[in-house]
């Protein structure tokens, strides 16, 4: 049976163009196209109309087979992604530390299954790893069409064959329920928000609805000239105004949603000045190589980032993506179409066999390299020895505290008890890292404690003025306030990343985290807010009778220490950084003034884990070959033994 064809539209091929570039320059960080990654959402409404659009033709032709439709999924998807991933697997064992190799394995493994967005939301959050040891990340929304594309065939055709007449309802009410479970998402930061086809389906919806014909013709050219330049406007306004930062999905990715639709519904003709100017020959080109483009730019950017870091130039960056464009070109016409276009040399059933048992050997592979842990021994002897010690630290430093994925409960069972407690430990992920050592000092003098962790999360009352960004930080702090009640508890220990929320901002070079503003007017408004809450705190403790100890700031590194030694000791070189002690000064001078000030409050205490790990000159981040931080800025085991020193001045 010959495949579906529909009437070509190069306007289509030109929105493509349009998205791919989008994404393209931004992933490339020439720092213009700031809001580049609404491309992607700009795609779900042209897959929403086009397979919406080839099930109706399917239909009203008496010539849908199930078995038709996923042969031409996969005939569209598969080949280009096989290749991607085979080439990546190659870089991955040559430059990737084994946590990252581990990591990228899963990853790969979640592709080939179509889930990697569930994958990736589930590594998202406070402590998600930097992106560019992910160099199948942008697989996620690969992840969100092949799910719909699994419930489209059944739900367009019963739409056709029962309830066609009201399907305007049907789509406007699915629309509603995702947008606000993506709004809801979105407002309560929970990562499935930007990664799950739940929160993104009403995207996909408004492709769904043009083709269904739900939404009315523009009859006269006036109406139609107007809107389409409507929606390249908004379309526009997303890619130059939206931030990383911004909230989304949610509402503002209805701007490149429906700009897409106005688009593609006001083109249909081909009569507007934007579809005739979509309609160029070299934007047609690029869209019809926009699937291998997209899927080859990102894992370039990612292994040479990863390699070279801050060596690498934007020049180097055109140049991969200059790269990415020749392999796209390739593996169009080279794999792409003769896959999609000749049948003779790849009949049904070889497609099915090869892209099973590819597939299988992929899988196999994967979980080979996930179960060794990333395969240490194809590094020399003496890379995989470091990579191994400092593997050891890591694993115990990140267990609890660091993965806020675990409760505190299950982390620190003892506290789980609310009896015969004397003393509470509330702060974020630095007070998780911690609280192994703080525990054991106390227990040294018979005391328990009870510990509350928030990853990200200031240990401050005030953070429900603060608006839906806090909420589930506002929730711990209710818990600690209730706790002020009990009269057995004489003592509240204060441990957080002060620096992230004083300044607003993290650290330099920090590439994984977006931190919580209290304000957006300016800096010194949010030192303000930050003293302010820092303040309701003590006075809260000190009113209901008890004790304050602020453990003070920990040095902010300017690399992920963990993966830069293993990176060094894999090129053969040694990591000898270290981070200057002005740099420390700089960054916590607001927050050090503001202890300094606290100090002075009778009943309050100030311990400086700096003095431990700082000189005048410079701040350490080894002791022998031993790593003090697991990352950039959170303490190892062995960082938490050098500053017991200090933690042992808290119950004197």
């Amino acid at each position: 049976m010959k495949p579906t064809s529909i009437q070509y539209r190069p306007d289509i091929d030109g929105l493509r163009a349009l998205s791919v570039m989008s994404v393209v320059v931004f992933h490339g960080g020439f720092g213009f196209l700031s809001g580049g990654f609404i491309g992607v959402d700009v795609f779900f409404v042209i897959s929403g109309y086009l397979i919406t659009t080839i099930l109706l033709k399917d239909y009203d032709d008496q010539t849908f087979s199930i078995v038709n439709f996923y042969e031409r999924r996969i005939r569209r998807i598969l080949p280009a992604l096989l290749l991607v991933i085979f080439a990546s697997s190659i870089g991955a064992a040559f430059i990737l530390a084994p946590l990252d190799f581990s990591i990228f394995s899963k990853s790969a493994n979640a592709t080939l299954l179509f889930l990697s967005n569930f994958f990736f939301s589930s590594q998202a959050g406070y402590f998600m790893p930097a992106a560019n040891t992910m160099p199948l990340l942008h697989t996620w929304s690969l992840g969100v069409e092949e799910q719909f594309y699994g419930v489209a065939p059944f739900a367009i055709l019963l739409i056709r064959k029962y309830v066609w007449d009201r399907r305007a309802l049907i789509i406007s009410a699915l629309f509603l329920i995702s947008l606000s479970l993506s709004v809801y998402g979105v407002q309560n930061e929970m990562p499935w928000a930007f990664y799950l086809p739940h929160s993104r389906a009403f995207e996909l919806m408004c492709g769904v609805s043009l083709a269904l014909g739900v939404i009315p013709h523009f009859k006269t050219q006036f109406a139609r000239q107007a809107l389409s330049l409507l929606g390249l406007s908004l379309i526009l306004i997303a890619l130059l105004f939206l931030r990383a930062e911004s909230p989304f999905p949610g509402f503002a990715a209805l701007l490149p949603s429906i700009g897409a639709l106005l688009i593609l519904k006001t083109g249909r003709l081909g009569d507007t000045t934007i579809s005739k100017l979509l309609s160029l020959t070299p934007l047609t080109f690029i869209g019809k190589i926009s699937y291998p483009l997209y899927l080859w730019h990102w894992p370039l950017l990612s292994f040479f980032e990863y390699r070279f870091g801050e060596a690498l130039t934007s020049w180097h960056r055109l140049g991969l993506i200059g790269l990415a464009a020749i392999l796209s070109i390739i593996t169009y016409y080279f794999v792409e179409k003769p896959v999609q276009n000749n049948r003779r040399l790849f009949p049904r059933k070889t497609i099915f066999t090869a892209g099973v048992l590819i597939t299988a050997i992929f899988l196999v592979f994967g979980e080979f390299v996930i179960r060794s842990e990333g395969l240490p021994s194809r590094l020399s002897p003496e890379a995989a020895s470091v990579a191994l010690e400092i593997s050891k630290e890591f694993k115990q430093g990140h267990s609890c505290g660091v993965d806020e994925s675990n409760d505190p409960k299950s982390c620190f069972p003892e506290t789980a008890d609310a009896k015969n407690i004397s003393f509470v430990l509330w702060g974020d992920s630095h007070a998780g890292v911690i609280a192994p050592m703080i525990l054991d000092l106390a227990a040294t003098q018979g005391l328990k404690g009870k510990v509350m962790i928030g990853g990200g999360c200031m240990p401050a009352f005030g953070l429900e003025k603060l608006g839906w960004r806090f909420k589930k930080c506002a929730l711990i702090a209710k818990s600690v306030r209730a706790l002020l009640e009990d009269q057995t508890i004489t003592h509240v220990i204060l441990a957080a990343r002060w620096a992230l929320y004083a300044e607003g901002e993290a650290s330099l070079n920090e590439m994984n985290i977006t931190p919580k503003k209290f304000s957006t007017i300016s800096k010194a408004d949010n030192q303000r807010l930050f003293a302010e809450m820092l303040n309701e705190d003590v006075k809260a403790i000190r009113a209901a009778g008890k004790k304050v100890t602020i453990i003070g700031p920990t040095p902010e590194l300017e690399m992920d220490l963990h993966s830069e030694t293993i990176k060094a000791a894999m090129q053969g070189r040694t990591n000898t950084y270290v981070l200057e002690r002005a740099k420390f000064d700089a960054r916590q001078a607001f927050v050090l003034k503001t202890l300094k000030e606290l100090e002075t409050i009778e009943g309050v205490r100030i311990v400086y884990p700096h003095e431990q790990l700082c000189s005048q000159a410079q701040c350490m981040t080894k002791e022998g070959n031993a790593l003090l931080y697991i990352d950039d800025d959170h303490l190892s085991p062995t960082g938490t033994v050098k500053i017991s020193k200090s933690l042992s001045e808290i119950f004197k």
